[in-house]
């Protein structure tokens, strides 16, 4: 073959190491549903009283009053011989009241204040919160949504005093199943949770314009997924926590392609660049570098074989 003009170490193969960038955009914001409200009757009651209005400045809310409302449609409340009581107080302070079973437990539609301000309203069954609720935690973080022995369990909403937000599914106290977040700068996932955290198939997307879509796994960036930036790149392949790592299809706006392999966020292994002009390199990449043997087509047709180094064509076979 004739001579070709190769200056593919002055090539620009654009950066497509975006580990900060997903580093910084990544941390997805991880809610978790804090227990700083002890809603058990391990304290056990100090006193009980029936003349709340001068000794319980606490009132009921909606969410008790449309509980109790259901209770009272059901007939619950006479077929359980449940009684209702103005006021009890815990042997650490906190103050109840609603209604009680034939034991003396808080059972059917009650509200409970803690020493430290957090508040429940809802239901009880056998002391425990469960079934529909509210809590209140003490700096102002909200829980609204179904119960099962005092923890969060089924469908419900938490919203931090920030404006951080998730609603979907529990299970035991921890995000399980299908739910979404969000946050105060636009940011929101919505897919799938195990465990408390990210897992299985999901949609992120961030305030700068970006998105991911594809596999989580442990609150990480894993599996096969999209990521697009605002500006148009974008990567469609493998991903080992949170970083390009296998093999990809990496393209920009302007045209550029690279499909091949990558190794911790970098072009590692066999890969092929594209110019929109019809230029083209095949070959081995090292740590985002042409490093090793490959063949490079110009824009004419002509193809030439050679080594290269560190990015660096260093002679043609």
């Amino acid at each position: 073959m004739g001579a070709v003009c190769c200056k593919t170490q002055d090539q620009n193969f654009g950066a497509d190491n975006y580990g900060s960038t997903l580093s910084t955009q990544k941390s997805l914001l991880q809610l978790t549903k804090r227990k700083d409200a002890d809603t058990s009757n391990s304290n056990g009651i100090l006193s009980s009283r029936t003349d709340g209005a001068e000794t319980f400045k606490f009132d009921h809310d909606e969410i008790y009053r449309k509980v109790e409302q259901d209770w009272k449609d059901e007939d619950r409340i006479n077929k359980e011989g449940l009684e209702y009581t103005f006021y009890i107080e815990m042997k650490l302070g906190e103050k109840y009241k609603g209604y009680l079973n034939k034991e003396g437990l808080r059972h059917g539609p009650g509200s409970q204040l803690w020493p430290n301000g957090a508040t429940y309203h809802g239901q009880w069954i056998n002391g425990l919160a469960e079934g529909y609720g509210r809590l209140i935690h003490q700096d102002g973080d909200i829980y609204i949504g179904n119960w099962k022995e005092d923890k969060a369990h089924g469908y419900g909403s938490y919203l931090h005093t920030d404006g951080a937000k998730y609603e979907g599914n529990w299970l035991q106290d921890k995000q399980h199943g299908k739910g979404k977040e969000s946050w105060p700068d636009g940011a929101v996932y919505e897919g799938d949770y195990i465990d408390g955290k990210k897992h299985g198939k999901g949609q992120f997307k961030w305030a700068d314009g970006s998105e991911y879509e594809g596999d989580f796994q442990d609150n990480n960036i894993e599996g096969f997924g999209t990521y697009k930036w605002a500006d148009g790149r974008a990567y469609e392949g493998t991903w080992f926590m949170n970083k390009m790592h296998g093999k990809g299809l990496f393209t920009w706006s302007d045209g550029r392609k690279y499909e091949g392999e990558y190794v911790d966020d970098k072009k590692h292994g066999f890969g092929v660049f594209t110019w929109p002009d019809g230029r083209r390199y095949s070959g081995q990449w090292r740590d985002g570098k042409q490093h090793g043997e490959g063949e490079y087509l110009s824009s004419s047709g002509e193809l030439k074989k050679g080594i290269w180094e560190d990015g660096k064509r260093t002679k043609w076979l």
